[in-house]
Order: C-alpha cells, then structure tokens, then sequence
C-alpha cells in the first residue's frame, strides 16, 4: 500500500508533499577498515535495498522506497566508500567485490543472520546478485530493478543503447570526459572529478529514460542532491569478474525477480540469461520507461515490486 504522504504527478513519479510519513532510524557497524553506516525506516517484512553507482551513497533509495514505508521494514546502507562509510585509501584492496560482499554479509548478521529479502537498483542489483550467487542460503527472496551488465560484451551493447540518442559531437565529448575522469582521479582533483561526472551524466541520462522531458528534470534533482564518489567505481568494477557468476548462479534458487523497463539503456536480454540460469525467475517488464522506473511508470512498478516483495 502506498504511503499517504505521496501523490502522483504526470510523468514525475511520486512527489513527496510537505509531511513526511517515515523516520530514519541510524546505525554504525564497525568493519576492519571501515565503519558502516547503515539505516532503517518502515514496518512489516523487512527488506535490504542496495543503491547503485557503483559509488552512489543511500540516500536517493529514500524517495524510492518510501511509497511503501507502510508494508515493509527497509534497510539502505552507505556502501563501502560513499555517503558516511568513508575509507582511509581508495584502491583495488580497500574497494575490492570479496569486500562489498564480506560488508553485506557482516549487515546480514547484524540484523539477526535470517536469510534476507534482498532488492537492489542498477549497480546495486549486480551486488545483490553476486551475493546471492555466493551466498545462497543468506538470501531469502531476490529483486533486481534495472539490472546493470553482466559481462565486457554487455557492457559494450550498454554504451551503445547510451550513446543511440546522442549526436555525433556529443558522443565526442562523452569520449573527452572519460579521459577527463582519468586524469581527475589520478590528479585526486574532486572538483574536477564531480564536474566531469555530472557533464558526463547529463549527456548519459538521454539514453536512460523513455521521455526526454523527464530525463531532464530528473537531472536538477540528481544533480542538486548527488553525493557520487568518483573513486569508488575505477577501482572496484575490475575486481568484479573475478566472481565466477555464471558458475555460481545455478546454486541459488530463491524466489527471484528480474525487472526491467523496455526502454533502458541496460541490455534487457540479461533477463532471459538469468532465467536459463535461474528458472524459478519471474520477468517483468514495463513499457514506456527506462532505467529508473519509479519516475515514468511508478504506478506499475510498485504494483510488482510490492507484490512480490510480500508473498
């Protein structure tokens, strides 16, 4: 059911008015190189919701879960390197995928060490895969919205489906900033780094909605509220292929949902590999919208998602 304290606008998704129904409750896990923070609002079942990025903190999944803060007890968390889980270095040890998945592991046992009901959005599906895939009896129910790419030749029909809307200088100028990343990072130039990931961002959300109209006023909130740790992606998505995925999937079979809009720039097909994979995985697709779904066909996407989330 959703929270009285949203109502729907035309092709803005759910717009919270002034009263805000939900209370965030803080928390503090103490890693070995880092302290945690995580947080939880709502009631009834609970859920674990993993942000995307990689290198978005927590806070955008507030907006996002909130119209269904009455069913469910949510758990978001500032992932290792984002938000206020800061690290003292950031590089292939300290962001390394076994220390994303020891993080969640070590969450999983601060909240009782039941197996969990376990969603994530973009970046944060992957992670919520992986540890599925590796953890198999830790997760009790799977949800993964927008699902980012599975291997390199994925990764390569993404960029393309991105870069479908743009003109040719743009895609130019997108190859330009990605140069302009590196050197940022290397330089550890943050102001530099922010600047080229949000001219870069802007030019990318063309290709991650349906309705341009709504890409960019998706952008002035994205961009007025982004807290995006550049460093945080450079260093960990090698590591990632170091988990044998497709080797490991086969192990887990909980109930599993694979959600995605027909227009996402993410390669779609991925639903149907999972499901060789994984044949207990119920598609669901929805037409009209792109990689965030709770902007263009929010009523839709909570109606799935909530459905089932609660069985």
């Amino acid at each position: 059911m959703l929270s009285e304290a949203y109502q729907k606008s035309p092709g803005d998704g759910f717009r919270r008015e002034a009263i805000t129904m939900t209370e965030w409750r803080e928390h503090l896990l103490v890693r070995p190189d880092l302290e945690m923070t995580w947080y939880e609002a709502g009631n009834g079942p609970m859920v674990v919701f993993l942000s995307g990025g990689p290198g978005d903190d927590h806070a955008y999944l507030r907006d996002v879960v909130e119209p269904l803060s009455d069913g469910f007890r949510w758990v978001l968390y500032d992932q290792r390197g984002t938000g206020r889980s800061r690290l003292a270095r950031y590089d292939r040890e300290t962001l390394h995928i076994e220390r994303f998945l020891d993080d969640l592991e070590s969450l999983q046992q601060e909240l009782g060490g039941e197996p969990l009901r376990l969603a994530g959005h973009s970046w944060g599906a992957n992670l919520a895969l992986l540890f599925a895939a590796s953890h198999p009896q830790a997760v009790d129910r799977l949800a993964l919205v927008s699902l980012g790419t599975l291997n390199e030749a994925f990764g390569a029909v993404a960029r393309a489906n991105s870069e479908k809307p743009l003109t040719v200088a743009e895609r130019e100028r997108r190859t330009q900033l990605r140069a302009e990343r590196d050197v940022a990072l290397a330089a550890g130039d943050e102001g530099r780094l922010r600047a080229a990931f949000l001219e870069g961002a802007e030019l990318g959300l063309r290709g991650s909605f349906f309705s341009p109209e709504t890409a960019q006023r998706f952008f002035k909130v994205f961009s007025a509220g982004s807290a995006y740790e550049g460093r945080v992606a450079p260093n960990l998505l090698p590591t990632v292929q170091e988990i044998p995925l497709f080797e490991l999937l086969p192990g887990f079979d909980a109930p599993t949902l694979v959600l995605y809009g027909y227009q996402d720039f993410e390669p779609i097909t991925q639903a149907y590999v999972l499901r060789e994979l994984l044949p207990q995985a119920e598609l669901a697709f929805i037409n009209e919208c792109g990689h965030v779904p709770w902007w263009e066909q929010p009523d839709e996407f909570y109606r799935v998602l909530g459905e089932f989330l609660s069985r």
